[in-house]
């Protein structure tokens, strides 16, 4: 995650979609599958929200309600800045 988040200061765009359309997608599987899995994806969360959500954004630091809405689907975002 932290080299993702290295690479989102210089291609923030290519690395939302690598997140999004790759990774997102792997862990949401875990949630769906795996019984129990939340607590031991947690650091995995906080790396997302502390180190990538920033870089992508380029804010220092994002608050929960932009943590919130990266993690809703594309087709959504737009509906939530209405």
């Amino acid at each position: 995650m932290t080299k993702l988040a290295d690479l989102a200061l210089s291609q923030p765009q290519v690395c939302y979609a690598a997140f999004t359309f790759g990774l997102k997608h792997r862990w949401t599987y875990f949630l769906r599958t795996l019984p129990d899995i939340e607590d031991p994806l947690a650091p995995l969360e906080r790396a997302i929200a502390d180190a990538l959500t920033p870089s992508i954004t380029g804010h220092n630091y994002c608050t929960q309600a932009e943590c919130e809405l990266q993690a809703l689907p594309v087709r959504m975002e737009w509906e939530a800045w209405d």
